[in-house]
């Protein structure tokens, strides 16, 4: 039924009494009349039930359709249908779509902003140029919207400049000699005489022949004749007076000749070939023979020899020099070779002068080589990686590095050495990687007792020592305490394993006397390392090793070498420096870095306050790198390449040339160790230089500091395909088995696709990726070595850049440790 708070137009009405009256009210509405039909037939004939068209009416408005710009302001719409009708019936009136301004997510458009004002023409006649440029609003010419020139010229002032045209040529002087003259003439191109470019005269007269009128001097005497037999020849001259030969006055001559002393003269005839030479080397003889003729030898023209000889053959004899000494042998085991060589001088030019060897081999080393077993490099190191620098022979060094996250313990070192004739072993015992942050650690107490903390301020640092203890979970497979106390001399307390459980340490620290004087701390250190962290006196393999340090005062003895053999031997000291103590003293015993290992208190009554820190210490949570992880001998070739397009700019830029100097200090740098190149890149790619050009550190940070910046583009992806198929090629110096490292430093998104220069890449090094803020981590993830967690740096801002240098480099070391 249509009712008329469902259509706004009009429609039947209600039902009324009688089936009449209903009848006679559908006449009233147009929207039926088709249905008038219908219902009489079906009334009359089946007498049912009427059945009535439903009104028409709008459905409901489709979704907003996609913004039609691409950038910038575009249009956006949506429609509805009318449902049972047709637009425009009643119920279906208005419009059947809308539409609306809408913004492009990719913000405003790039165009071209208005030409500017046309310059000044360039000339002012014979055709000048005006110019006018515009600029690339919100991009760069070339982009889309921005196509065609940013300059545009016109031509102007086309009509020709007046000028004089060349003089014309003089006339004849009025006489050829003693002062005359001559007048030359001009014309005005394009305009008349006194016009701009006409200033002056048309006509310029000139003297002309002003020298005087030529004539002859005298002849002078003949000359002796040239020859005293044979035909000769003399001669006699005059001079053209004030003019040259030819002129009027001078015609004719001005020299003549004349034959004299015509007599035949006697002379040397033809030399002959010369003879074969005496020998063939060691200066041989020949000679050549010559007559005289009209005459004998001593006249005139026949002075001189009429034999000549010259020397031949002159060069040596070939023979062979002694030989040399023998060279070292190839190999001190396993069979090697020793050879020595002599050379033939004065060789023939087709190397026939010699007969015999030029060198000699014979054998040596014969002794069979000695090994150290087992082979660390192939058992491997849980954690961590194992390198060797010759595998298991004699002199070998085996170099253990953990994961970050893990401590080394034990020693980080172990070489092969030969300990007689028939036996090499390894120097020690490999390390363990033990997890950060933890329980299980071997901690000795060295505790200062000397006169200036007194025994009140004793038993303060008493009842810390007890409140330090209680923080950890003591035993066997937790935290064990040894402890000495020391002034001038030192004072064994208790070994690691004589008290196992917390009761006991505490008891054993309440129990601690205090006595003495003086403050030997650098012997203290010393008795430490020989005494406490021994297997008998219950030191645990694989378990970190750290000492605690608590004084109030300086040392008197030598603190820096025995702290520091400590540390050699992958010992963690923590320092505990309460009151006027020599700080230099603090930072010079504790591990690195100070601040994660160092504390200083202004008063024993502040030491509980720093409990938890000192707690944290000794589990070692700092965020100090593993003290092995990049040694000297470190041999790997890292590739740096850097971003140097317009959105860093030139100050950024210079940031992040010092985030690369301090990497590259961190490693050596030598044809033995570390190498390294360096690419900068923005739209083109351009390799500053490459790995092993420079082969010490200072070389290579005066060419890093000699870049220059040049910004315009970000296409990473040519950026590290170039570096896979040229930097990190043999001929560009990368070492056949010495592990790559590319270390790439961006700060925006690649305007290329970086997807397959990323698997080159990764194919070819171990990659890093720094990303400044804005970089597209997607990509970093993409180009950086898995796992991406530990690989890929991200920082806010350039300055955050020199915070990372300690993590990136330790990266680069595990990377070229565990490829």
């Amino acid at each position: 039924m249509c009712r008329e708070e469902d259509y706004s137009g009009s429609c039947e009405p209600e039902y009324r009494e009688g089936r009449p009256e209903r009848i006679r009210n559908l006449f009233l509405y147009p929207c039926h009349v088709y249905q008038i039909y219908k219902l009489l037939i079906f009334y009359w004939i089946f007498n049912l039930s009427l059945s009535f068209q439903e009104c028409s009416s709008w459905g409901e408005w489709s979704s907003w359709s996609v913004c039609s710009a691409t950038c910038g302001v575009g249009v956006r719409s949506h429609v509805r249908k009318c449902i049972n009708g047709t637009v425009g019936d009643k119920g279906c009136q208005g419009s059947p779509a809308q539409l609306e301004t809408c913004e492009s997510e990719n913000g405003p458009c790039k165009s071209w902003s208005t030409w500017q004002q046309w310059s000044d023409c360039t000339a002012t006649c014979s055709g000048g140029l005006k110019i006018r440029s515009r600029t690339c609003l919100n991009g760069s010419s070339g982009d889309v919207g921005c196509t065609g020139n940013e300059t545009d010229s016109l031509a102007c002032n086309k009509q020709p400049c007046t000028y004089w045209a060349q003089w014309s040529e003089n006339k004849l002087c009025s006489v050829t000699c003693g002062g005359g003259f001559v007048v030359r003439e001009r014309s005005c191109v394009n305009g008349d005489t006194g016009e701009l470019g006409c200033e002056g005269s048309a006509q310029e007269p000139s003297e002309c022949n002003t020298q005087e009128c030529p004539g002859w001097s005298y002849w002078s005497t003949w000359t002796e004749c040239s020859l005293s037999c044979g035909s000769g020849k003399r001669t006699h001259s005059r001079q053209c007076i004030d003019g040259e030969v030819g002129n009027v006055g001078c015609e004719g001559n001005d020299f003549e000749e004349q034959d004299c002393n015509t007599k035949n003269c006697s002379t040397w005839g033809d030399w002959s070939s010369w003879t074969s030479c005496s020998v063939s080397c060691d200066d041989g003889i020949l000679s050549r023979l010559r007559q005289c003729i009209n005459g004998s030898i001593g006249d005139g023209g026949c002075l001189g020899n009429s034999v000549e000889n010259s020397t031949c053959n002159t060069k040596p004899c070939p023979q062979f020099s002694s030989w040399g000494l023998y060279s070292p042998c190839s190999a001190t085991c396993n069979g090697g070779i020793q050879s020595r060589n002599r050379t033939c001088r004065h060789d023939n030019s087709d190397g026939t002068g010699c007969q015999g060897s030029t060198s000699e081999i014979i054998p040596c080393g014969t002794k069979p080589c000695l090994e150290c077993l087992p082979n660390q490099q192939e058992i491997g190191f849980q954690f961590g990686s194992v390198a060797c620098s010759n595998e298991t022979k004699v002199g070998s060094i085996c170099i253990f590095t953990c994961q970050p996250g893990y401590l080394n313990v034990g020693s980080s070192e172990l070489e092969c050495l030969e300990k007689n004739s028939t036996t090499a072993l390894w120097d020690g015992e490999p390390p363990d990687c033990q997890a950060k942050c933890t329980d299980l650690v071997d901690v000795v107490f060295v505790i200062d007792s000397s006169s200036s903390i007194r025994s009140n301020n004793f038993k303060i640092i008493q009842r810390f020592l007890v409140s330090l203890v209680q923080q950890f979970r003591v035993g066997m497979n937790a935290t064990k305490f040894g402890a000495i106390r020391y002034n001038r001399h030192v004072d064994h307390l208790w070994n690691l394993k004589d008290n196992p459980t917390t009761e006991d340490v505490i008891n054993a620290i309440e129990n601690i006397p205090y006595d003495g004087s003086g403050t030997l701390t650098g012997k203290a250190l010393n008795y430490t390392r020989e005494n406490l962290f021994l297997p008998e006196t219950g030191r645990r393999r694989g378990v970190a090793k750290v000492v605690v340090v608590i004084t109030d005062g300086k040392s008197f003895d030598d603190i820096v070498t025995p702290s520091q053999l400590l540390k050699q031997d992958n010992t963690f000291i923590v320092v505990l420096g309460i009151g006027r103590v020599d700080s230099n003293q603090i930072s010079q015993i504790a591990s690195e870095p100070k601040l994660d290992f160092a504390t200083i208190v202004e008063d024993f009554s502040s030491l509980n306050q720093n409990l938890n820190k000192v707690a944290s210490q000794i589990r070692l949570c700092q965020g100090s790198q593993n003290i092995t992880l990049c040694s000297s001998s470190t041999v790997m070739d890292v590739l740096f390449i850097v971003d140097g397009s317009s959105s860093i700019g030139t100050k950024n830029f210079e940031i992040v040339k010092n985030f690369v100097i301090s990497l590259i200090e961190v490693f050596k740098v030598g044809n033995d160790t570390t190498q390294i190149g360096y690419i900068r890149y923005n739209a083109v790619v351009d390799e500053r230089f490459q790995l092993g050009e420079y082969n010490n550190t200072e070389d290579v940070l005066e060419a890093v500091r000699r870049v220059p910046y040049r910004g315009q583009g970000t296409r990473t992806g040519q950026a590290i395909t170039y570096a896979a198929n040229n930097a990190l090629s043999a001929t560009a110096g990368k070492r056949p088995g010495v592990p790559a490292i590319a270390i790439l430093i961006t700060d925006g998104r690649s305007q290329d696709s970086v997807f397959s220069g990323a698997q080159l890449l990764r194919n070819k090094a171990k990659v890093i990726a720094v990303g400044v803020k804005g970089a597209a981590i997607q990509d970093l993830d993409m180009i950086a070595t898995d796992p991406d967690i530990q690989n890929v740096f991200i920082v806010n801002d350039f300055a955050s850049l020199l915070g990372q240098v300690d993590s990136i480099s330790s990266t680069a070391c595990y990377l070229s440790r565990n490829g």
